[in-house]
């Protein structure tokens, strides 16, 4: 099996052979088919091929549907990474809420160029010891 080989078109290759094994009197019986097809695999299925080798009363039958059940698993992972890019794809657009400084839309807060010339100038608050706090008490004493 050439890697990339959609494992429908490999197993369909291997019962052509597996025939035309019968056809010339060599017939194979299905523990040696099985043999010869998981050894036929590539890297992709190695995984998959070494559980299947490794279960007990293995068929034949049971391999081709395990392998072609792992064919489609390989297909809808290559969906969601596709979904996964379009995700990307769409994050790019840019930010349309409203910034928290100027007020304006189309940009936050953290890239606000009004919001950094004011550093710049020295007219924002950096740092907690730049704020100014007033505790006051309103009400009545009810001390003597």
């Amino acid at each position: 099996m050439e890697s990339g080989t959609r494992f429908a078109v490999h197993a369909g290759q291997f019962k052509e052979t597996v025939l035309q094994m019968e056809t010339i009197g060599e017939p194979l019986d299905e523990t040696r088919q099985l043999v010869l097809l998981l050894g036929s695999l590539t890297d992709e299925y190695r995984m998959i091929s070494t559980v299947l080798e490794n279960t007990p009363n293995m068929t034949l039958a049971y391999a081709i549907q395990a392998l072609s059940g792992v064919d489609a698993s390989d297909e809808s992972s290559s969906a969601q990474q596709k979904a996964f890019v379009a995700k990307k794809s769409y994050d790019k657009r840019g930010f349309n809420g409203k910034c928290f400084y100027c007020k304006k839309t189309g940009h936050k807060a953290t890239e606000c160029r009004k919001k950094k010339a004011d550093e710049e100038r020295g007219q924002v608050a950096r740092e907690t010891s730049d704020y100014a706090f007033t505790a006051t008490t309103f009400g009545t004493s009810s001390c003597p």
